[in-house]
């Protein structure tokens, strides 16, 4: 029933906004495009979070007032850009007028960390306090000038809280290619895992090339903690170098998460 609150599903859509978008950038909006167009409507709550970037990007914001020209601050993962809303008319407007608006130079993200980021898609979706994607004020040591404000507890740093009904809250990750986090960033991000209560134990994965990565381990935890339902898009899927390695982690990820892996093997496919 799209009247109650705690009956529509939240879906969490995590866009790839690496440079691993150049090729498919065009085709890609368009799907979006598309979905928005005439599959979501207000029976859902749909948000998008993209990886987080450096400098300031764009000074203005054709959807909304101008972006503060705060910068970026603090360390990578993911930021909320649009946050979870009824897909009424008016919501469905405002997400697809940042679909249509986003740049693939503008908006492109410093390095894709998909550990860190499903981190804070836990944090977002349990509404836990930021740590990657902070809100667009300066006085945050994590302040992220492209985040929705709306994501937070006013006067905060912490994300408000979803609704907690009967409806289930799904992550779509839309992938361009590999990400693959450093060191450093896996070790954050399986510490924050340990945190929140989850296991680290490494799954397997074959081929092995992205096997230090958690974002699986993040999967496994948020579909078994809060029944978070995790899908993939494998966009143009390589098959040499990195590629399989990576196409083995999405389709863990998707495993875990309790939800499915698709390949777009093709632009006409997206």
């Amino acid at each position: 029933n799209p009247n109650v609150e705690s009956d529509r599903p939240n879906i969490l859509i995590i866009l790839d906004n690496t440079a691993n978008w150049n090729t498919p950038f065009t085709s890609e909006i368009a799907a979006l495009q598309a979905v928005f167009g005439s599959v979501v409507d207000d029976r859902y709550n749909v948000g998008l979070m993209l990886f987080t970037e450096t400098g300031a990007g764009n000074s203005s914001n054709p959807c909304a007032s101008a972006f503060p020209g705060v910068g970026n601050a603090g360390g990578d993962g993911g930021y909320v850009r649009t946050h979870i809303r009824q897909m009424t008319s008016t919501n469905r407007t405002k997400i697809t007028c940042t679909i249509n608006n986003l740049n693939k130079n503008n908006d492109k993200s410093n390095g894709g960390k998909a550990g860190l980021t499903f981190s804070e898609a836990h944090r977002y979706l349990t509404g836990g306090q930021s740590v990657s994607g902070g809100p667009p004020v300066s006085s945050y040591s994590n302040h992220k000038a492209k985040s929705d404000p709306e994501a937070f507890v006013s006067g905060s740093a912490r994300y408000k809280s979803l609704p907690n009904g009967c409806a289930r809250t799904f992550i779509i990750y839309i992938s361009n290619g590999p990400v693959q986090d450093n060191t450093a960033d896996t070790n954050t991000a399986a510490a924050a895992l340990t945190a929140a209560g989850g296991s680290t134990a490494a799954i397997t994965l074959s081929p092995n090339g992205s096997q230090s990565g958690v974002a699986d381990e993040w999967a496994r935890f948020l579909y078994a903690n809060r029944q978070i339902i995790s899908y993939t898009i494998d966009v143009l899927p390589i098959t040499n170098g990195q590629g399989p390695g990576w196409t083995a982690m999405l389709r863990s990820i998707a495993t875990q998460g309790r939800g499915r892996y698709f390949a777009a093997t093709s632009t006409t496919t997206l």
